[in-house]
């Protein structure tokens, strides 16, 4: 079963919880929003950011390349929005996708090696949605299917995608890639993550 995915980065918020912008923080010899999209993009080139707060300095700081990225104005009301800007340009620019694998740019370890792996495993036909544990939910990076397109293109905005991954749990499989789910949301967070960078 031969695939087009895309991939959206989303990168639309505000990082008030880092102080700081999360999409420029520091891996090493990436910020974690190219980080992230050069992962995306080893993997198609049918990769789009959605961005949102702090836009123009994001894009001014961070080596696109020829990724494409889109405008979120209305970011605040949550990753909902996020979503279906991104389901938006991928079905305008992207020749019929058949599914779309969401990400984020706060999870500097999940890599191309755990994305490919969702992507084996929806070609094998037998889920329309693949998901990533965090504790007891679902949530990001998810895969989905394009027949669940267009209930994608009316969620809420603030519960996101949950909903529908609740509504399909007989046609979803989540996977748990163990501590690479931890999104960095705090300074905290952010120096631990770098104080194991170092042990590796």
């Amino acid at each position: 079963m031969n695939n087009n995915i895309a991939i959206v980065v989303l990168a639309a918020g505000a990082s008030q919880r880092m102080g700081e912008r999360k999409q420029l923080l520091n891996t090493g010899d990436k910020t974690f929003l190219e980080h992230s999209l050069h992962t995306a993009k080893s993997i198609t080139p049918c990769t789009v950011a959605v961005l949102g707060a702090y836009s123009e300095e994001i894009s001014a700081n961070t080596n696109l390349g020829e990724i494409q990225t889109v405008i979120n104005h209305d970011w605040q009301t949550g990753m909902g929005s996020s979503i279906k800007k991104g389901l938006e340009y991928c079905l305008l620019h992207f020749k019929h996708p058949d599914a779309i694998l969401f990400t984020t740019c706060d999870m500097p370890d999940i890599n191309g090696e755990y994305l490919r792996r969702m992507i084996g495993i929806y070609s094998e036909g037998l889920y329309r949605i693949l998901a990533t544990a965090h504790g007891s939910s679902a949530g990001i990076p998810t895969l989905f299917d394009n027949s669940l397109f267009a209930a994608l293109s009316l969620i809420d905005n603030e519960r996101g995608a949950k909903n529908i991954i609740s509504r399909n749990r007989k046609n979803t499989l989540v996977l748990d890639p163990g501590k690479a789910a931890a999104d960095i949301d705090t300074p905290a967070q952010y120096e631990a993550w770098l104080r194991d960078q170092l042990k590796q």
